[in-house]
C-alpha cells in the first residue's frame, strides 16, 4: 500500500507538471503571436492608425494646403502684419515732433519700416532660422523711445505744428538720430548676449513675475497714442 500511494503521488505530480508546462507554452505562444502581429502589421494599417491619431490636425508641419486656401491664409497674415507694422510710424510721429502738415515725413517713416521689414523677412526666411513669419517692427522699443524723447533737449517746441517743412524736418530728424543711435547700441548688446550664451544663464533667474510686468509696462506706454487715435470714433475703435 505505501508503495502504491507513492506511485500515485508521483503520477499526480508528473501530471501537474505536464499541465503547467502546457499552459506555459500556450501563454508564450500567445505572447509570441501578439508580438508577431505587431511586428508584421501591414503598412496600410499603420498609416490608417496615424491618420486616426492626427484626425484633429488639418495640416501637419510639412503639409502644403491647397492653392486657394494658401492664398486666403497668406492674405490673412498680410492684414495682420500690415496693421501692426503700419501703426508704429503713426505712434512715433507725435514724440518725434512731426507736424500734422508734414505728410512727407510720415510717408518716409512708413516707407522705411516696410522696406526694412521686407529685407529682414527675406534674410530671416532664407539665411536665418526660416520661421514662417514676417519680421515687422517691435513694440518693445516704444517705452525706451518715449523715455528718450521725453527729455528736455528733445521735447517738441511750442508751435512746432506751424513750422515750415524744412524746419520741421530738421527737428524730427534730429530726434530720429538719437533714437536710432540708442537702438544700435541696444542691438549690439543683444548680439553679445546671444553669442556668448549669457541669455541662457539669465533666464534661470527670470520668471513670469519678471516678464509680465515688463510686457504690461510696454502696453501701458501706448495707451495715450491709442486713446488719441480712438477718440475720433469710439464705436469703430471698439470693433
Amino acid at each position: 500500500m505505501p508503495s502504491t500511494a507513492i506511485q500515485l503521488a508521483n503520477h499526480s505530480s508528473l501530471h501537474n507538471d505536464v499541465i503547467n508546462a502546457e499552459e506555459s507554452d500556450v501563454i508564450n505562444a500567445e505572447e509570441t503571436d501578439v508580438i508577431k502581429v505587431g511586428e508584421d502589421e501591414p503598412p496600410a494599417l499603420k498609416v490608417a492608425r496615424t491618420r486616426v491619431d492626427n484626425e484633429a490636425l488639418k495640416f501637419g508641419i510639412d503639409d502644403v494646403p491647397p492653392p486657394a486656401l494658401t492664398l486666403l491664409l497668406a492674405f490673412q497674415q498680410y492684414l495682420t502684419m500690415f496693421g501692426s507694422t503700419l501703426v508704429l510710424p503713426f505712434i512715433l510721429a507725435g514724440p518725434l515732433c512731426i507736424s500734422g502738415g508734414n505728410q512727407l515725413a510720415l510717408s518716409k517713416l512708413l516707407g522705411t519700416i516696410f522696406f526694412v521689414s521686407g529685407i529682414s523677412t527675406f534674410i530671416q526666411s532664407t539665411l536665418g532660422v526660416r520661421l514662417p513669419m514676417v519680421q515687422g517692427g517691435s513694440v518693445a522699443f516704444l517705452a525706451p523711445t518715449y523715455a528718450i524723447l521725453s527729455q528736455h533737449q528733445f521735447a517738441c517746441p511750442a508751435g512746432y505744428h506751424n513750422q515750415t517743412l524744412q524746419t520741421n524736418d530738421q527737428l524730427w530728424q534730429r530726434n530720429m538720430r538719437e533714437v536710432q543711435g540708442a537702438i544700435l547700441v541696444a542691438s549690439l548688446f543683444q548680439i553679445l548676449t546671444g553669442v556668448t550664451g549669457i541669455v541662457g544663464f539669465i533666464l534661470r533667474f527670470i520668471g513670469p513675475l519678471s516678464i509680465c510686468p515688463t510686457v504690461t509696462l510696454v502696453g501701458l506706454s501706448s495707451f495715450s497714442a491709442a486713446t488719441a487715435f480712438s477718440q475720433d470714433n469710439w464705436p469703430i475703435a471698439i470693433l
